[in-house]
């Protein structure tokens, strides 16, 4: 919302959040977003109406795999899906 650059990306089963500018009141760089109790197995960002003029809704959607690495917990990954759209305001 700011204009500020924000990029994720898995590195080694963690999420890396790096930033670009002033995000949140956090200073510029990159910082872990996953607990050492899990491992991220899948990470993807699908964007759809992002064309200028496709007359689509803008909207991501968003997978996410998990696996725990605590012992005696199975090794069942649990996939997560999501699709989050922005609102347009309506006109005054």
């Amino acid at each position: 919302a700011k204009g500020d650059t924000v990029s994720y990306e898995v590195r080694e089963g963690v999420i890396d959040r790096t930033c670009a500018g002033i995000c949140d009141n956090e200073p510029e760089g990159e910082s872990s977003m996953t607990p050492e109790t899990i491992t991220i197995s899948v990470l993807d960002f699908v964007v759809f109406g992002s064309e200028p003029g496709d007359k689509y809704q803008p909207r991501v959607t968003i997978r996410l795999g998990v696996r725990t690495k605590e012992a005696g917990a199975g090794e069942t990954p649990v996939t997560m899906q999501t699709t989050v759209s922005s609102r347009f305001p309506l006109d005054s």
